[in-house]
């Protein structure tokens, strides 16, 4: 199911369009301007490729080869093994299917192929809310809570939450994976994020151990997008958020300028020190690749759930874990 909703703000008509599957969104619209590039019909949704707008929980990104320890988070412990899904094996390892045919197994977590209900769909919100039960490959609890809703000034506010309701901690982190439509080549597009890492990954995209992840860089400041992008940029330096009311909160921006467009990517990730920005230039995509370019805020690396910080991850029972992002667009003046 699709759902729609619209807001006039500064003498323009903003609008939200998103599916049930996934809580995917599909249009942000500024006017006749449209902002992200998502999934344009029923088939470009159900084969999911690029995994455009992707809700990512409760991980992101990739998991090597699809499998992680049980023993990391949960172990032999018979107090914690009673707490689990009768079910549930608590040693070796969990496995985790490819969300898609042709996909890799374990990517992009266990929400995108989901149905999720529509909580509120007016007034410029759209809410959707869905459970995910523990099982053979995630043996924990979630709700899981998506809102889209149009600021005053017409910008895009996300925010995902996920709830424990297992009766033990539980590893969680939150990513979020919209595409933004390129106002001209890829090769004029520039990017600025104040980071001082790039991750270092092998051949299939997973980091390398340890510190051994963190390559050095220069933040990057205007600079060309190389059209092979497909990596994450980290120890980002926090800042204010975009509004007023945001002084002293600890945000991270992503800023893509293309044409005379600026898209500015607000996220508040937490204090995790592998906290990133994945981007990613498009290459590859079934459809118009390299004409719109991912900038994905996400709480952890890829492979997080089989590396020594994804302890630091858990959430326990009944807390919750919030991911918040703003997008918000500016066009230069033209003569």
């Amino acid at each position: 199911m699709i759902v729609t909703t619209e807001r006039e703000c500064a003498g323009r008509t903003v609008t939200l369009r998103a599916a049930t599957r996934g809580a995917t969104l599909l249009n942000y619209c500024l006017g006749d301007t449209e902002i992200i590039d998502g999934y344009r019909d029923p088939a470009e949704l159900r084969e999911l490729n690029g995994f455009r707008s992707a809700v990512l929980v409760p991980w992101s990104n990739r998991i090597r080869e699809g499998r992680y320890p049980a023993a990391l988070y949960h172990g032999e412990d018979p107090a914690v093994r009673a707490q689990l899904h009768a079910d549930i094996p608590v040693s070796g390892v969990h496995s985790v299917p490819a969300p898609i045919p042709e996909a890799e197994a374990g990517l992009h977590g266990l929400v995108t192929t989901q149905e999720l209900e529509v909580i509120r769909a007016e007034n410029g919100v759209l809410e959707f809310g869905t459970r995910l039960n523990a099982n053979t490959v995630y043996p924990f609890e979630l709700s899981v809570n998506i809102i889209y809703s149009i600021g005053a000034e017409g910008s895009l506010h996300v925010r995902l939450r996920a709830e424990n309701l297992s009766e033990v901690a539980a590893p969680v982190a939150l990513g979020w994976h919209p595409y933004f439509r390129l106002a001209g080549p890829l090769a004029e597009a520039r990017l600025s994020l104040d980071c001082r890492a790039r991750i270092a990954t092998d051949t299939t995209l997973i980091p390398h151990d340890g510190a051994g992840a963190f390559a050095p860089c220069e933040p990057l400041a205007g600079s060309p997008i190389d059209p092979a992008t497909d990596w994450a940029y980290a120890q980002l330096a926090d800042c204010a958020g975009p509004d007023a009311g945001d002084a002293g909160a600890s945000w991270n921006v992503a800023r893509l300028r293309t044409g005379t467009r600026e898209v500015a990517l607000w996220a508040r990730l937490g204090s995790w020190p592998s906290k990133n920005f994945h981007i990613f230039a498009g290459s590859g995509l079934a459809r118009d690749a390299g004409r719109a370019v991912a900038m994905e805020p996400c709480q952890a690396l890829p492979n997080a759930f089989n590396r020594a910080e994804g302890r630091d991850m858990l959430l326990e029972p009944g807390a919750y874990r919030e991911l918040e992002a703003r997008v918000v667009v500016t066009e230069a003046a033209t003569a």
